[in-house]
């Protein structure tokens, strides 16, 4: 029997959420749970709460079927933010520092690391680090100039 219920699949603080809300809210939750992990060391902040995620609709009473309606799991919601958070990290600091080293790897031609470095010198460093445990047989690396990355 089909239902006309938006289902209420969850409680985030600040309320109740309904299956069309769960996915952007839970993320905005993920980045206050987050702020608070790391401001939370060293400065005095409220706790963000707890998320929970029903298993039946308070209102209609169905089962939610969390994959049917595309809903996120709190880890899946984590996991996608961390993700973000990288690539967004690591591409400002390539915009803002520009010297970085590569390592490629030989039979594909594919970049497999990019390491961002504050400048030339950090850069070089970085490479000789690398050049000491590389694997030369299937790998180099180089340094990169801030126009050419």
């Amino acid at each position: 029997m089909a239902t006309d219920c938006d289902h209420l699949v969850g409680y985030i603080p600040g309320g109740e959420v309904k299956a069309g809300d769960w996915n952007w809210k839970l993320k905005d939750f993920v980045a206050q749970v987050d702020d608070f992990n790391v401001r939370g060391q060293r400065d005095q902040i409220n706790h963000p709460g707890f998320a929970a995620e029903f298993r039946f609709c308070p209102n209609c009473g169905h089962h939610i079927d969390r994959i049917g309606l595309g809903l996120l799991s709190y880890e899946e919601a984590f996991k996608q933010y961390d993700a973000d958070k990288t690539a967004s990290r690591g591409s400002h600091a390539m915009k803002k520092q520009g010297w970085a080293v590569k390592v490629v790897e030989d039979a594909t031609g594919e970049v497999v690391k990019l390491l961002p470095a504050r400048d030339q010198r950090d850069a070089e460093k970085i490479e000789r680090g690398l050049e000491i445990n590389l694997n030369h047989e299937k790998y180099t690396c180089s340094v990169v100039e801030p126009a050419k990355i």
